[in-house]
């Protein structure tokens, strides 16, 4: 069963939304740009980067959703960890540690919310197609700061119900 379950989690990922989804919250007062953090590293899959184990030191190069995508943030990994030193990535917001001192969580967290627990499962065959290219990559980029944009444009607060 563990072999299976391997392979299956090698060909596919795993996307889901329920009732009180609560992931994304913004970077905590005060972090932002030069920030040390740690956090997670994206090593090759299947379907394209997994997040590590481990969490290791980091610095915020930059925040900007313009450059790095919505809930993301671009960090260089700092000397003296093997093979990922000195390295930069971009990485999702929720990949930094620790979880706990963050800021408020973000209405994007709307978009995940659905009346029922569900779960899509997409191969990661499509996953990988939709970022091989540049104007591929832009397009999903450009979508997400769509759907962030008309969510914020209705008021929504972080529980997903609309500001009066």
């Amino acid at each position: 069963l563990q072999r299976r379950l391997k392979m299956l989690s090698s060909k596919v990922s795993f996307v889901t939304f329920h009732p009180s989804f609560l992931r994304w919250r913004s970077l905590p007062e005060g972090v932002g740009v030069g920030s040390s953090i740690k956090s997670h590293y994206a090593h090759t899959g299947p379907g394209g980067g997994r997040q590590s184990l481990e969490a290791i030191a980091a610095t915020i190069t930059d925040a900007d959703p313009s450059t790095v995508g919505v809930r993301h943030v671009a960090v260089q990994f700092c000397d003296g960890f093997d093979g990922i030193s000195g390295v930069r990535q971009i990485v999702p917001v929720d990949w930094l540690v620790p979880h706990a001192a963050w800021g408020p969580p973000l209405p994007d967290n709307a978009m995940h919310r659905s009346p029922y627990p569900t779960l899509h499962i997409i191969r990661a065959a499509d996953l990988k197609l939709a970022r091989e290219t540049e104007q591929n990559r832009k397009s999903v980029d450009l979508l997400q700061m769509r759907n962030v944009a008309r969510l914020r444009s209705l008021n929504l607060n972080s529980t997903g119900t609309l500001d009066e």
